[in-house]
């Protein structure tokens, strides 16, 4: 797994996924067989590769064990460059040579490991053949992205952001959900439950880390990582000890 404060790049076991719903735009591939992916309740579609906007409930599953992901965070996307790349923003891609170009790069990185140069960009021109566009938020907006970002785990409630902005509530949640793409409070909540990703091979004790992390109580934080991730914390953990992580920037 590849992180960066833009970009997460996973490649490993898919495990058995429940419904769930991430909080960043998450792309799909092949890599041992192909994928079925299941929007909300509708029916399942082959795909070699596939695409789900943040906050849609959604199931994939493979006859292989090994799966190709890809997640963008909604504040560094500019939605309609990705649509022009991929051909739609939601479902089952049509692009050709999407899965040979993200197998090529986890073979790269799998070799170079953390001395990979290694940065968005080059990720974007690797699986697109060009970097995706940066989204561009109003400056009030993208002080308090920078804010959760960098501490994700803090309380960040809508009415000190909003204060500290110079907005009122209701106008700061319209115009964070007008810029970034997602409501304030999804936004808060993916980017806490995101931190778990950076220990995902770790053996912690989940509890204490639950704590640790902002959540009032591990009971909250179990519920919360099963709706997002489509797993409990301890099948994350489990199924991730033998998995190597490389950070792409100082603090992903």
């Amino acid at each position: 797994m590849w992180i960066s404060r833009r970009r997460v790049l996973y490649a490993g076991l898919l495990g058995r996924h429940t419904p769930h719903a991430l909080g960043a735009t998450i792309v799909y591939v092949a890599i041992e067989q192909p994928l079925e992916l299941r929007i909300g309740g509708g029916a399942w579609l082959a795909a070699e590769a596939a695409v789900v906007p943040p906050g849609v409930t959604h199931q994939v599953r493979s006859s292989g064990r090994m799966v190709g992901t890809l997640l963008i965070e909604p504040e560094a996307l500019e939605p309609l460059q990705l649509r022009e790349r991929l051909g739609t923003a939601r479902g089952v891609l049509s692009i050709g040579d999407l899965p040979e170009r993200f197998r090529a790069l986890c073979v790269r990185l799998s070799f170079e490991g953390a001395s990979a140069a290694f940065d968005d960009d080059r990720l974007d021109c690797a699986l697109f053949g060009q970097p995706l566009g940066e989204r561009t938020m109003d400056a009030r907006i993208d002080r308090v992205v920078r804010r959760i970002r960098e501490h994700p785990c803090a309380g960040h409630a809508a009415g000190a952001a909003a204060e500290a902005s110079g907005l009122s509530t209701s106008r700061f949640l319209h115009l964070f959900k007008a810029e970034v793409g997602v409501p304030f409070r999804a936004f808060r909540t993916w980017k806490r439950a995101r931190e778990l990703l950076h220990h995902a091979n770790r053996r912690l004790n989940l509890a204490h880390f639950a704590l640790d992390s902002g959540y009032p109580d591990s009971t909250h934080f179990s519920h919360t990582v099963r709706r997002i991730f489509g797993m409990s914390p301890r099948d994350l953990f489990a199924g991730s000890r033998r998995l190597a992580i490389y950070s792409g920037d100082a603090r992903a």
